[in-house]
């Protein structure tokens, strides 16, 4: 259909008035000016009438009415061009079933089957056909199943219990710490250290050790004493309890000799000469036997001298002043000990003899020489009886 034409009309004369726009019909091809309605043959008709034009559409000549089984004909302008009743059709369930299936389902997934009297189809999913991306969308860390008792629905389940996600699509043991410890997803243990306490080792034989007596690797055992006075010791390629004697024969036979820790090993010093005395060497020496020597030692001096008995026998001091001597320490019944008290070279220095010194009516406690760098000696033994200090002996004046 075209459009609508403004035609400009100045007659002052009859007929359409200035600026009106109209319609003609396509019936004179002699007018050229105006905008012409016009129908296309065969599918649009105008016909002109008194005052008005009718637009209709041409028929296509399909009757109207109600069609069964319809075979239609339909043109490229959508309009129904032919219609026309169709025969019934007649299709056995297993063709009916075959066509529907064709259209609706993937046989390869589908199981469908054909009621005939009630014309229904039961579809069925075929094993192992329905994939991770055809199941329901779940939450993380989730599997599927079902927890409630009896049967019913699927449920989404999560793990717990030691059990735990890897996050790449797995499931592992989780990590264990604590007096045993596991990694995740592992199935190395290992035992803590200082971890193992004696309550949780295994039950030993009475009057027994753990360990393993053969002179090879492996499971250990239970290693018991049999006999009052056995050790434990080495004997051959095992080791075991047995008697003392046995655990010591490598001394020898020597009378007197005596086993001593020597630079690399156990050795075995030699019996010494009558009367004299073991004499240790000191840290990092072998001890001998020597006659016996008294041990001198030098105090320090000071307005309280301290002397520790066991440390020698002849305690030197050279005086300062006028001085405490304090009782001496570490002391044992019978002890001597002998000091050597020396006047500096102002003289005149005095001791004040501390409570545990004792003298008697023959040796009283003495009052030093006053003579500037003269000596005096004096006795003492320890009495433990009377916890006293028993002065037996005194000479000045050296």
């Amino acid at each position: 259909m075209s459009d609508i034409a403004n035609i400009p009309h100045t007659s002052s004369g009859g007929g359409a008035p200035v600026g009106a726009g109209y319609l003609v019909a396509a019936l004179d091809p002699g007018l050229s000016a105006e905008k012409v309605l016009q129908g296309t043959a065969g599918r649009v008709s105008v016909t002109a009438g008194a005052g008005t034009m009718t637009v209709d559409l041409v028929t296509t000549g399909v009757t109207p009415g109600s069609y069964s089984n319809t075979s239609l004909d339909v043109d490229a302008y959508g309009r129904l061009t032919g219609a026309a009743n169709g025969a019934a059709g007649s299709y056995s369930a297993e063709t009916a079933q075959d066509d529907v299936l064709g259209i609706i389902v993937d046989s390869a997934t589908i199981d469908f089957s054909y009621n005939d009297p009630g014309n229904s189809f039961t579809g069925d999913v075929k094993d192992n056909s329905v994939g991770v991306a055809k199941m329901t969308s779940s939450a993380t860390d989730r599997l599927f199943g079902r927890d409630t008792a009896a049967a019913g629905a699927g449920e989404e389940l999560t793990v717990g219990g030691g059990v735990e996600f890897t996050g790449s699509g797995g499931i592992q043991r989780s990590a264990l710490s604590g007096d045993i410890s596991v990694a995740a997803g592992s199935n190395v243990t290992a035992i803590g250290t200082a971890k193992v306490t004696s309550a949780m080792l295994r039950d030993s034989a009475a009057l027994s050790l753990i360990g393993r007596s053969a002179n090879s690797s492996g499971v250990p055992a239970d290693i018991a004493a049999a006999n009052d006075g056995e050790i434990m010791r080495r004997s051959g390629t095992s080791i075991g309890f047995g008697s003392l004697t046995a655990a010591i024969d490598f001394i020898g036979s020597t009378r007197g000799a005596v086993l001593y820790r020597g630079a690399s090993g156990w050795a075995i010093l030699a019996p010494g000469t009558a009367g004299f005395l073991l004499k240790s060497g000191g840290a990092g020496a072998d001890p001998s036997y020597a006659a016996y020597n008294p041990v001198v030692v030098a105090l320090s001096d000071g307005a309280n001298i301290a002397t520790d008995a066991a440390l020698g026998d002849l305690f030197t001091v050279t005086l300062g002043g006028n001085r405490t001597m304090d009782n001496p320490t570490n002391p044992v019944s019978g002890k001597r000990i002998t000091y050597r008290i020396t006047q500096d070279g102002t003289g005149s220095r005095t001791i004040t003899w501390g409570s545990a010194f004792r003298g008697s009516t023959d040796v009283p406690l003495p009052t030093l020489t006053t003579t500037l760098n003269k000596i005096d000696y004096v006795a003492f033994q320890y009495n433990a009886a009377d916890s006293k200090w028993d002065c037996m002996a005194v000479n000045k004046g050296f």
